[in-house]
């Protein structure tokens, strides 16, 4: 049987590009929407967040962990917007404990790269003469733009791994659009999201080089973009070992010789010596200031090992409720049979995918080598991001959902595949009726049933 379904002539490049326009259109306009609703300061850490910005641009150097704090114009904005009650409790902000580590308005996002926080400025700068909350909003702007770029990458990507598959390029498309935690987190003020945006950027130069051959200046490129994700956020990390993964792929392909084992070692040194290039410094850096290479503030872990991390608490039902629709700085959720449902069919689209690939093995199916390969980039992608996740709730602080975050574009394509090889043929295009339908209702719950209410609730409106 044929591998893919193709709903129209496959020589009509225009539908797809029109597809393109619109699913980014779509996402920022749904940007803005949560841009707005989102009352200031709500999107999580977004005060120190901001804070950042506003210290690179006051003090003109980077801030160092332990010796900055909020300034006092962003905790009178606090004050002013009635920040706690909207949080979820009462309490005073500013507060003068003897310790400073233990201050309530230290800026704790000190700890991360620059990249974002830099890249942040110019929306700083151009509404500085509207007040705090006008550049609030357009700080937010940018990282809406982020998000659009973000809906046109999984476009880009699903396009290259299923041509002409429409199925596949709505159905994951339009799950990274929709997605209500996804769509929350990208509106606000938040470094995860140029993070997002970086892994997603660098699947799509790596599956490119699936398709197409690995070659000098791709190995470079795909360096500079590490390097920049690890500016952005010290969870981009997890590329690393995901890059040498993909280029191991990429040599199977070929006959294995000498000439092919070194050009594997070159194409893997240029690639980590152009990231190094980029981030070295600030890791070098960090190194001279702090003594380690990433200042992360850790805390008294109850935890004695994997399998009570993993069995006797609840990690796992935590990352998911937070990775689906965990909102604000973790106050209000979606309600349990809302989950329940999602459970459902992540279960049961892994029951699809596990299909898909017994359908593979069994020669029923034969997809183009860089598409296999780039699916199982995608799942090493997932259970990579997985385990860094396991790692730092074991050894550092609980995780969020949105940590899974540089892993969405994987996870909802290998979610819509898995759905599609549930489906009949003859029944896939009310299937996907019904899956857009499902996902658009989920966000459009989310914003005003969920969110909208829960603020103004708060607000007495």
């Amino acid at each position: 049987m044929p591998y893919y379904e193709r709903w129209v002539k496959p020589s009509k490049p225009s539908i797809g590009r029109n597809l393109l326009i619109l699913f980014v259109f779509l996402s920022l306009i749904k940007g803005l929407l949560f841009a707005a609703i989102i009352p200031a300061w709500q999107g999580p850490d977004e005060p120190v967040q901001f804070g950042y910005v506003q210290y690179l641009v006051e003090r003109k150097t980077f801030p160092i962990m332990g010796k900055a704090f909020l300034p006092p114009s962003i905790i009178a904005s606090l004050n002013r917007v009635d920040f706690w009650r909207y949080r979820g409790w009462e309490t005073d902000f500013a507060g003068p404990p003897p310790d400073p580590l233990t201050k309530k308005d230290i800026l704790y996002s000190a700890m991360h790269p620059p990249l974002y926080y830099s890249m942040c400025i110019p929306f700083y700068l151009v509404a500085r003469s509207g007040g705090i909350l006008a550049q609030l909003f357009s700080v937010r702007l940018f990282n809406v733009i982020l998000g659009g770029l973000v809906v046109l990458l999984a476009f880009k990507i699903t396009q290259i791994i299923f041509p002409g598959d429409y199925f596949m390029w709505i159905g994951a498309t339009s799950l990274v659009l929709l997605h209500p935690q996804l769509s929350f987190t990208m509106a606000v003020t938040n470094n995860d999201n140029l993070t997002i945006l970086l892994l997603s950027l660098l699947l799509y130069i790596l599956i490119l080089a699936f398709k197409n051959s690995l070659t000098t200046k791709r190995s470079v490129v795909v360096g500079l973009i590490l390097g920049l994700g690890m500016l952005s956020k010290g969870f981009f990390l997890a590329a690393v070992p995901l890059i040498g993964f993909c280029y191991l792929l990429i040599l199977l392909r070929r006959d294995l010789n000498i000439l092919t084992i070194l050009s594997f070692f070159k194409y893997l040194c240029l690639t980590y010596f152009s990231g190094f290039l980029v981030c070295g410094w600030w890791y070098l850096r960090n190194l001279q200031i702090y003594g380690s290479l990433n200042p992360i503030i850790k805390y008294e872990r109850p935890i004695t090992s994997l399998s009570v991390l993993l069995f006797k608490t609840q990690f796992l039902r935590d990352l998911f409720v937070s990775f689906w629709g965990n909102f604000g700085w973790h106050c209000f959720k979606l309600p349990h049979s809302i989950y329940r449902i999602l459970f459902i069919s992540c279960a049961l689209s892994a029951v699809g995918i596990l299909l898909h690939f017994l359908k593979i093995a069994s020669r029923r199916i034969k997809p183009p080598a860089h598409s296999l390969q780039s699916l199982i980039l995608l799942l090493a992608c997932i259970f990579g991001f997985l385990a860094i996740l396991v790692w730092y709730e074991f050894k550092i602080a609980t995780v969020q959902g949105r940590y899974f975050f540089p892993s969405i574009i994987p996870f909802c394509v290998l979610l819509v595949l898995g759905i599609k090889n549930l489906i009949p043929s003859p029944l896939r295009k009310l299937g996907l009726l019904a899956f857009l339908s499902g996902a658009t209702y989920l966000n459009i719950f989310s914003l005003y049933f969920i969110i909208l209410f829960y603020y103004h609730n708060l607000a007495g409106l």
